[in-house]
């Protein structure tokens, strides 16, 4: 009755917490909320939540959920006492007396870095606790879940809503979990609240709306019980996301069950993903791959199996069968008589008349991933693809093939790509001048593609000298560098000529590294004054 007077009147209840933070940005759950209704991941560009600066840089940033995922696989979560400790007392006095002093203290702390560090010891105590107010911690939870514009704070609160299993807590946790930089604590918190017999719905409706290192921590987290909807989206979709196949390769197999489905299903999108897992599989070394699997050699067989049968017509089945003879190859351990088989059974894939055609098609249609592996099947198979990206680099200017061209080791060639260059890349505007920056964000995609044939002219000396003069004007460190690593195979005489320019760009360089390169550079001319 009090609520409904309330409201009549128009009286906002009072807030039981004071706010800390800057009121002018919005909070992250007010960005993701309305994004829920979309049953596919947000574009990675989406910029609901500012990005974490990698270090000390102003450009470079973290991906979403990188910190975390990165600190987790690489470098462990070793606990620290005494931030937990320190976090614990700062909630216990912001619960008991909610006033301005507590509550700026007690954010401040959680907001300072990851909660990885210190979660599990702060959950772990908080029930041994009596000085909590369980309604209160709910408050504070959902207070900081819903109204918070700040990571942190907002990844310690769902931690805590895993004490808190209703309805109100998952809906939260979902909106949340929707976005790779918190899918890690959306999932373990929701592990701990949804009945078993839910947990695979409210998972797989997560791991769909993620394809970053949310997906990744969401494969760790695979329910018991799958269905054969799931299965088949593991093997098919689930396996794929934009960090690394390497990070999700074994569950998918395992838990997908990818050597059943290659010898009772042959559709390509299911041929499409086991090459995906297979190549992801062998190139084991960030995270174990094959050496885990057991059913790997029979997976290989049943998946070469269906490509000589079916002969699918995709690049990528090419590139994994020449994988998976390498690997065969270089395991002594494998039993000899099932890798001579798997070594015939590449060789008669990789002898089919199909591949011409396949390539061919891949390099008409649109760039993307086929085109690219269409190019690595061309150059293994000694055709070379130069003339097919010339051509549609010279038509089509919004075409970025600049590294593929110089792939070459033809020298006319890269003669034909740097004279491209100067016609299509927009030169004047790069060269602006020296500065201090990484050339990392979308407002630098000119100087990345001048970096593609920067970077392999160091193979062809004397070669290129307006698009080195450029980059040696460019804002972008890596430019002036790589025009350098190009300069000094320059044979000294053909140098000389630009060693006035060369002085310029000394007196210009605002980069002591790249200053004391380019004296180096001036240095090697003296013999000829």
């Amino acid at each position: 009755m009090k609520s409904w007077f309330n409201k009549l009147l128009g009286i906002k209840p009072q807030q039981a917490f004071p706010i800390v933070w800057d009121t002018q940005l919005p909070s992250i759950y007010t960005r993701l909320e309305p994004t829920y209704a979309q049953p596919h991941p947000l574009a990675w560009d989406n910029n609901l939540v500012a990005c974490e600066p990698l270090g000390d840089s102003n450009e470079a940033f973290w991906a979403a959920g990188a910190l975390d995922g990165t600190m987790i696989y690489h470098f462990g979560t070793a606990s620290d006492n005494d931030v937990a400790g320190e976090i614990l007392a700062a909630l216990k006095a912001v619960l008991n007396h909610p006033d301005q002093n507590s509550m700026q203290t007690f954010y401040n702390l959680i907001n300072e870095g990851s909660p990885l560090h210190y979660i599990d010891d702060v959950l772990k105590a908080i029930p041994q606790s009596q000085e909590l107010n369980a309604q209160k911690l709910r408050e504070l939870a959902f207070m900081l879940c819903t109204q918070s514009p700040d990571r942190n704070p907002v990844k310690f609160a769902m931690a805590l809503l895993a004490y808190f299993p209703q309805q109100r807590s998952v809906d939260v946790l979902q909106v949340l979990g929707r976005h790779d930089e918190f899918t890690l604590y959306a999932v373990v918190a929701l592990r701990a609240i949804v009945e078993p017999e839910h947990y695979a719905a409210t998972w797989f409706a997560m791991a769909q709306r993620v394809n970053g290192w949310g997906r990744v921590h969401l494969m760790e987290r695979i329910p018991e019980t799958l269905d054969a909807t799931i299965q088949g989206w593991l093997l098919r979709e689930g396996f794929s996301n934009s960090v690394m196949n390497e990070y999700t390769a074994v569950n998918c197999a395992v838990r997908g069950g990818l050597l059943e489905a290659l010898t009772t299903e042959h559709d390509d999108a299911l041929l499409l993903g086991a090459a995906e897992i297979l190549h992801a599989l062998i190139n084991e070394g960030a995270v174990s791959g094959m050496s885990v699997y057991d059913d790997g050699e029979q997976a290989c067989l049943a998946y070469l199996h269906n490509i000589l049968e079916y002969q699918p017509a995709h690049p990528l089945h090419y590139l994994t069968t020449k994988r998976i003879s390498e690997w065969v190859r270089s395991e002594e351990s494998q039993d000899t008589g099932l890798s001579s088989q798997l070594i015939a059974m590449c060789t008669q894939v990789l002898a089919l008349a199909v591949w011409s055609d396949i390539t061919t098609q891949a390099l008409a249609g649109e760039e993307g991933y086929a085109f690219n592996l269409a190019i690595d099947v061309c150059r293994d198979r000694q055709v070379d693809p130069f003339p097919y990206l010339f051509e549609r680099q010279s038509d089509k200017p919004e075409s970025a093939l600049w590294y593929q061209m110089m792939q070459t080791e033809d020298p006319g060639q890269a003669y034909q790509v740097c004279c491209l260059a100067e016609a299509q890349i927009d030169l004047s505007a790069i060269a602006s001048g020296p500065a201090l920056s990484s050339g990392t964000g979308l407002q630098w995609t000119a100087h990345r593609h001048l970096d593609s044939v920067l970077q392999e002219l160091k193979r062809f000396p004397e070669m290129g000298w307006p698009l080195l003069e450029t980059a040696l004007q460019s804002p972008v460190i890596r430019n002036r560098q790589m025009a350098i690593n190009a300069l000094e195979t320059w044979p000294v005489k053909s140098l000389f000529i630009h060693r006035e320019f060369i002085e310029q760009c000394i007196n210009a360089e605002p980069h002591e590294e790249v200053q004391q390169r380019l004296v180096n550079l001036r240095d090697s001319l003296c013999d000829l004054t």
